[in-house]
């Protein structure tokens, strides 16, 4: 017996436990803690009843034996007759452009709704991520609860803003009805896509494979297909005697000579321990940020220079074994995968972004190595120097550092760190980069329009 009651109350005990850690889920419809008194009232009005025995008495214990009815039926009016409404000007932006959204709730019925939560998504006021967070909030009759805010992104990345759960209550708060939503506009917020010189001064890889093979015959390339005519071809590869004959315009597919291939291993991964006061909070965004922009120009680069491929792998959580690789052959490769990659989520992941070249199924003869990094580090260092490379393959590595976020205190010594590892980078004889004097500096970048 002894053990039944202790079973019973360790029970009890989990059960409040459970409800006090708001880990016990309440269904839609939960009566309030004002039920429960609602019930000693009742009591309270029969006895009264009872003890008095008049009309008045009687009324006031009809009132209240029916004042739960009341408020059920004053909580189907509100539940029916508010109304949301979501609105985000653009699907996708650039980076620091401003953004418009509003969020809107609506009461089109004559009564007052005092009581009514909400759960909402926003961005935060520094737009660096959107937080969830409970609103409490009263709506007049026949009126609206707006949060309007524009604001402009600091950071790339795919943003949801919207509403998750609405809590009604009735007027004397006697019950609550819970309605799960998924009302939510995902807003992406890509980086600025910069192009750097051409070093062959060509304007497009067409263009410049085809002036190659006529002019010195090398065979950088050679026509593999022929196809419709595209947005963006050359039409210095349209090939005029076909398409005169078919009345459409068609061009010349040229493949590229295999053995000229750049890859770009980027590193999207979490690198940087927030909880160390040396780092600002928002550091890895900021790292990340300027890592896929370089990669960006560096693809662009490579695609309009002819003759190669760009192969592009990162590191994200949204694909197969935390990383994305694509193969891409001409600019409008890159468009096609512009918004995966642009968007790429910051992973967590114990690999560095030398292991993605080991994970690679390739033939890497004459390839350029080119790793793009938020920062060195031992363990990245250490990796690049060891690999051992195929025949007329080299390597260069490219980084981004996020001086601006980290401590002033720190920062001397942060820097010793970086030129001690590109010290031990180009005694090995690897080209080492500062994205921020090739790729990314005011002089040398445009925008692309």
């Amino acid at each position: 017996m002894k053990d039944r009651l202790k079973n019973c109350g360790r029970a009890i005990l989990s059960f409040l436990r459970k409800i006090k850690n708001r880990e016990f889920v309440q269904p839609a419809f939960f009566p309030q803690r004002n039920f429960w008194l609602y019930l000693l009232l009742i009591a309270f009005a029969l006895v009264f009843t009872q003890v008095l025995l008049s009309p008045i008495s009687g009324v006031i214990f009809l009132f209240v034996l029916f004042l739960p009815i009341l408020s059920l039926l004053y909580l189907l009016i509100e539940v029916l007759c508010v109304k949301l409404y979501l609105n985000v000007s653009a699907q996708e932006a650039e980076k620091h452009s401003p953004v418009d959204f509003s969020l809107t709730l609506s009461n089109e019925s004559p009564l007052p709704y005092p009581f009514v939560e909400a759960v909402i998504t926003v961005p935060s006021d520094d737009a660096v991520r959107c937080i969830s967070q409970k609103t409490k909030l009263s709506l007049i009759p026949f009126g609206n609860y707006v949060i309007e805010k524009t604001l402009a992104f600091a950071y790339r990345g795919a943003y949801e803003i919207g509403i998750s759960e609405l809590c009604f209550y009735d007027f004397f708060r006697l019950f609550r009805y819970r309605v799960k939503l998924d009302l939510f506009r995902e807003l992406f917020v890509v980086p600025r896509r910069l192009s750097l010189p051409v070093e062959s001064g060509g304007d497009s890889r067409q263009e410049e494979t085809e002036t190659v093979v006529l002019q010195s015959g090398q065979d950088n390339t050679e026509m593999s297909d022929i196809r419709g005519y595209q947005p963006g071809d050359s039409l210095r590869s349209v090939h005029w005697k076909l398409s005169s004959k078919t009345q459409d315009l068609m061009v010349r597919q040229y493949a590229r000579n295999a053995d000229r291939q750049t890859f770009l291993f980027v590193d999207t991964a979490l690198r940087y321990d927030t909880s160390d006061r040396r780092f600002l909070p928002d550091i890895n965004e900021y790292a990340t940020d300027g890592v896929v922009e370089g990669a960006i120009a560096l693809a662009l680069k490579a695609l309009r220079q002819g003759g190669q491929t760009v192969t592009l792998v990162w590191f994200d959580s949204r694909g197969a074994d935390d990383r994305c690789a694509f193969r891409l052959l001409s600019e409008n490769d890159l468009d096609q995968i512009f918004r995966l990659f642009a968007t790429a989520p910051i992973t967590e992941t114990e690999y560095s972004i030398a292991d993605l070249a080991n994970l690679m199924e390739d033939n890497f003869d004459g390839a350029i190595f080119a790793f793009v990094a938020g920062g060195l580090s031992d363990r990245l260092t250490a990796a690049i120097c060891a690999m051992e490379l195929p025949a007329g393959a080299k390597q260069e590595v490219y980084t981004f550092q996020p001086y601006e976020q980290i401590a002033p205190s720190a920062r001397s010594a942060y820097l010793d760190g970086v030129e001690a590892y590109r010290d031990e980078l180009l005694r090995h004889g690897i080209t080492v980069h500062d994205l921020r004097e090739t790729v990314l500096s005011k002089e040398e970048v445009t925008d692309v329009e």
